[in-house]
């Protein structure tokens, strides 16, 4: 039987693009495409700008507004292939669409209460904002400007890409990818099984993300029974994980942390695009997370190769003793 390879699909996206950059608009930092946030920002004109800032109060904290909205609009799954007067003709809609995602169940609470009180809300006036952008020809900007290098990334991702047997990995599926222009530098997002990227961002770091962003969202562990009783018998894991401790739901949170970290760094090493694994283990968050040597160790005796990434956490939570670990020397004992 012919085995099905994984189809990995890059693509543009002016409609998170322009949601992106309504963040950059009216905002104290230093941006790379400050000329032309200037030049927007004129046009918009103060009246936009308390509309822009009258919506920025509403959102959760610390929230921009691409990340409250891309949810909603991503739901549908034309909304790349809609004109935004479309896509946002009906927030109920929307809203409705992303209640009925995988994505709503693991939402927070804060997130599920702000979609009851003020996310239709936030859809409508959005709307009026965008109109006025593409009034100022940000449409046409937007195709000038940010398309050609865009076009250019995929291409480069798309050539670097082949060499790797992702399918190994991430099994059989299709991975829509949207190379973005407007989004930070550096920074790969994870919504409704989509990558969102930076046009900016290095191959390399492209890379670690995928893999990091995957294992956190689509790879659940499931806590064995007795687990977190056997680890705190451990006393020198102990003391380590108590200084992230703010950091993890539980003890068995932190471990769940430590065995994709173990795994992101190894495949990363496997694909070229990390050296030194064992000090960058060693070094990670100023050393609390050593840890992970011991899953880092497993996986160099090569008997997951095998293993899709959601195959291959499971067999080290199950197979690895974590008792083995001794703090001191950062390895099995």
């Amino acid at each position: 039987m012919q085995e099905q390879k994984m189809s990995v699909i890059f693509e543009p996206s002016y409609t998170l693009d322009v949601l992106h950059f309504l963040d950059h608009l009216f905002t104290p930092r230093a941006l790379p495409n400050e000329e032309m946030v200037c030049y927007f920002e004129e046009y918009l004109g103060d009246d936009h700008e308390k509309t822009l800032q009258h919506i920025r109060k509403r959102l959760m904290k610390f929230e921009t507004i691409a990340e409250v909205l891309i949810p909603l609009l991503t739901a549908d799954p034309e909304f790349n292939d809609l004109q935004f007067s479309e896509l946002l003709a009906s927030p109920k809609y929307l809203i409705h669409q992303y209640k009925r995602t995988a994505s709503y169940q693991d939402a927070s609470k804060e997130y599920k209460k702000f979609l009851k009180s003020e996310a239709e809300s936030i859809l409508l006036k959005v709307g009026p904002l965008i109109q006025r952008l593409e009034k100022a020809k940000f449409k046409t900007y937007w195709l000038h400007s940010c398309l050609p290098l865009v076009n250019q990334k995929i291409k480069e991702y798309s050539k670097d890409i082949h060499s790797l047997n992702l399918s190994k990995r991430f099994g059989p599926q299709d991975q829509i990818i949207y190379v973005l222009s407007c989004i930070d530098t550096d920074r790969v997002d994870w919504v409704h099984q989509k990558l969102m990227v930076s046009q900016t961002c290095s191959f390399q770091t492209f890379m670690y993300d995928w893999v990091e962003t995957y294992l956190k969202s689509d790879c659940p562990l499931t806590k064995p029974r007795g687990y977190e009783r056997k680890v705190k018998r451990n006393k020198e894991l102990m003391i380590i994980y108590k200084k992230v401790k703010e950091n993890h739901a539980s003890i068995f949170d932190y471990i769940e942390t430590t065995i994709k970290l173990a795994m992101t760094v190894h495949i990363s090493q496997e694909w070229g695009i990390l050296e030194n694994p064992q000090d960058y283990l060693k070094d990670y968050q100023s050393g609390h997370y050593q840890v992970a040597l011991l899953f880092y160790q497993e996986l160099e005796k090569g008997q997951y190769r095998h293993l899709t990434l959601q195959q291959c956490a499971h067999h080290l939570l199950e197979h690895v003793d974590i008792q083995c670990y001794d703090a001191h020397l950062g390895l099995m004992t």
